[in-house]
């Protein structure tokens, strides 16, 4: 090991604070014990093996610049200018190599991340002091935390600003090679945030460091456009579905690779991803709407059927307006609480009356198994006019899946929606029957009878046989 590299890095060391020094000592194995004052310290991690490591020199690295110093850059070789502001490095050669220097330090103190673990246990030792009486051993436990609070800080600091600073440079450097800010305006920024940090006040260390990360997330705002706020009103809106209990689970994972791809600055792709994320969650808000809009008659149905049993349903009838009042102020989450909670209300209401009567509970059943009989065939013949009649079929498949569990609840709730839906159907088929037209002069192919009739649905259906086909577009 050389002079040059030596002194490199006992200055490196020399810059830290004696707590930071002892950190290092700790972390890395070497025997301190004894040693109180700095400058032993420092000789003592000289000593070790691990210097070399610990400090970052290499020896390459010597050769080519001198040791960080705060006091590198003499008097006479600066200008410096009224406002108090740092000064302008005349001598370009000796500045660029000084911000080399600083370079190398930032990321070796990126490598020595303050803990305040140690701080927690000193406090927790006198307070233990004080509960037990001794307060004289108290103050001065406190007062030995409160010293190496102060160590620890000063490390977080110089830690903190080390990471801004690199990180910075590295988004400066993408915003340069896309346009988004000059590489003097760079360079600028980069060299004078490095000078403050080196040579500046505490107060010139933070304006410079603030100035500097801001002008990094300036020109990261410029190549992003409207991007960042794109992505921030659409998880806002992923929220407010999940809200509702909408299905948003993969335009939630597309956010999260558009939320990547941006950090990554592929904007392109970036963007095509959130615009997919819209897409899914536009998709699933239209799905969730119609899940609410059958579940309020399904809600209705259910309380007309605890009302047939006599059973009290003010509070549950008052949440089901409240939630078809919300519905059509566009307020989803309130309707769906409201929903919610008037469902869960009558349900209980009607398993109360129903655990408590066995005869009721077989009646129940009962109806609900006759009403399945006579509205299947119905709803069938409804579907071969071309009318959808996948709700009423939906209702039913679950009033029968009440009643093979032995549900007579669920049985009459779903049964009592079915009738409503084969009810509503059936007007509309007459309406609509009123409205065909017979095609004269066709037979139809299955029975050769000349009774076909055409619908507004796009079938034709024939009265006789009840044979139907639609119509191509």
């Amino acid at each position: 090991m050389n002079q040059q590299m030596k002194a490199e890095m006992e200055q490196r060391l020399s810059d830290m604070t004696v707590a930071q020094l002892k950190d290092i000592a700790r972390k890395h194995s070497i025997d301190i014990s004894g040693v109180t004052r700095k400058k032993e310290i420092v000789d003592k991690i000289l000593e070790s093996e691990k210097a070399q490591e610990i400090t970052g020199v290499k020896e390459k690295d010597a050769d080519k610049t001198k040791a960080v110093d705060k006091k590198m850059l003499k008097s006479e070789e600066l200008e410096k200018d009224e406002s108090g502001q740092i000064p302008k490095v005349t001598r370009k050669l000796k500045t660029q190599d000084k911000i080399a220097e600083v370079r190398q330090y930032v990321r070796f103190m990126m490598g020595n991340r303050p803990s305040f673990f140690e701080i927690d246990g000193m406090v927790e030792q006198a307070l233990v002091k004080y509960g037990t009486g001794d307060h004289a051993g108290a103050i001065r436990a406190i007062q030995a935390a409160r010293e190496r609070a102060s160590d620890l800080y000063s490390h977080f600091r110089i830690f903190t600003n080390a990471i801004g600073i690199d990180a910075s440079e590295k988004v400066l450097s993408e915003a340069v090679s896309r346009k988004g800010l000059s590489q003097d305006e760079a360079n600028k920024l980069i060299e004078t945030a490095m000078m403050g940090f080196v040579d500046g006040s505490p107060k010139i260390r933070e304006e410079t460091l603030r100035k500097l990360e801001e002008g990094a997330l300036g020109a990261l705002d410029r190549i992003l456009g409207d991007l960042a706020k794109d992505l921030e009103m659409a998880k806002r809106r992923l929220q407010e579905m999940k809200d509702i209990g909408a299905d948003v689970v993969e335009a939630g994972k597309l956010i999260n690779d558009a939320e990547q791809n941006k950090i990554g600055l592929k904007i392109p792709e970036a963007k095509a991803l959130l615009e997919q994320s819209i897409q899914l969650i536009k998709k699933a808000e239209k799905i969730r709407l119609e899940e609410i809009r059958y579940s309020i008659p399904r809600v209705r149905a259910a309380i007309d059927e605890a009302k047939s049993m006599g059973i009290e349903v003010v509070a549950p009838e008052k949440d089901l307006k409240k939630a078809s009042y919300y519905l059509e102020r566009g307020e989803i989450k309130m309707c769906v609480e409201s929903l919610s909670k008037s469902e869960i209300a009558v349900d209980e209401l009607h398993r109360a009356k129903l655990s408590s009567d066995p005869a009721l509970r077989k009646s129940q059943l009962d109806k609900a198994h006759i009403r399945v009989q006579q509205t299947e065939p119905v709803l069938n013949d409804i579907s071969t006019y071309g009318i959808d009649a996948s709700e009423g079929m939906h209702y039913l498949r679950n009033t029968q899946t009440a009643i093979s569990r032995n549900d007579p609840m669920n049985a009459a709730k779903f049964a009592r929606r079915m009738d409503q839906v084969s009810l509503k159907l059936s007007e509309e088929l007459e309406k609509m029957k009123k409205r065909s037209k017979h095609l004269s002069g066709e037979r139809c192919q299955k029975c050769d009878q000349e009774m076909l009739y055409s619908y507004d649905t796009g079938v034709v259906r024939c009265s006789n046989c009840g044979n139907w086909t639609r119509l191509e577009k």
